[in-house]
């Protein structure tokens, strides 16, 4: 087997659907269901033990549907970067379409050799809603570029009341226009260095959290 799949979930958001198309379309001993539950850093660790270059490595989140397609499509790519977009936030705009995200991704063998997974962070603790956005930075600066096969479904619940969807667009638009005055900077905008992530044990109160959140999602 060249490929391994994680799964990963919290309590309570694993879509039915996601999981059907899992169990059908995944090669019998690459599937890997992981409850990252408890600690947001538990994404992380995840990810980061399965980046050995022994296989690819495809990530599908809890809400993305794979079809038939999906995965002999990543198989017979050339490409080392390789993804499935997928309908994001409201707040995005016209354009909602997540390109860089883990919803479904795949990193080549090749990839993972070429960048060793301490070049993307040698920290133990990284929220599970920064990885995306470190790993599209650090792949950017390599010279990498994701590779899109097409759309999957998103199941994400994003009803938003009207006030809320306004607090989340003025979010966006913050964060964009502080990200593009300095792009080095690109987790500034929720109080962080490029280079890590929240420390699980750090006293980061509830809103900054919240606010980061809906950065992420």
């Amino acid at each position: 087997m060249t490929l391994r799949v994680l799964a990963g979930y919290a309590d309570g958001s694993l879509n039915f659907d996601t999981y059907r198309a899992l169990v059908r379309y995944v090669p019998i001993g690459s599937l890997e269901m992981v409850n990252v539950t408890g600690n947001v850093s538990n994404y992380w660790h995840e990810f980061r033990k399965r980046w050995t270059g022994k296989y690819d490595l495809m990530t599908v989140e809890q809400d993305n549907v794979i079809t038939a397609e999906t995965i002999p499509s990543f198989n017979s790519c050339p490409e080392p970067w390789c993804t499935y977009e997928y309908v994001g936030p409201p707040h995005m705009g016209e354009n909602r379409m997540l390109v860089n995200a883990l919803g479904c991704t795949r990193f080549s063998q090749r990839l993972q050799k070429e960048l060793p997974i301490d070049e993307i962070s040698d920290k133990e603790y990284f929220s599970w809603y920064l990885i995306d956005y470190r790993l599209a930075v650090v792949l950017g600066r390599k010279g990498y570029e994701p590779h899109v096969h097409g759309e999957v479904e998103h199941l994400h619940n994003y009803d938003e009341n009207p006030a809320q969807a306004k607090k989340n667009r003025q979010l966006q638009e913050e964060s964009f226009n502080k990200t593009r005055k300095n792009p080095s900077a690109v987790l500034g905008h929720v109080g962080l260095d490029i280079g890590d992530g929240i420390d699980p044990d750090a006293k980061t109160g509830k809103q900054e959290q919240e606010d980061a959140i809906l950065r992420r999602n």
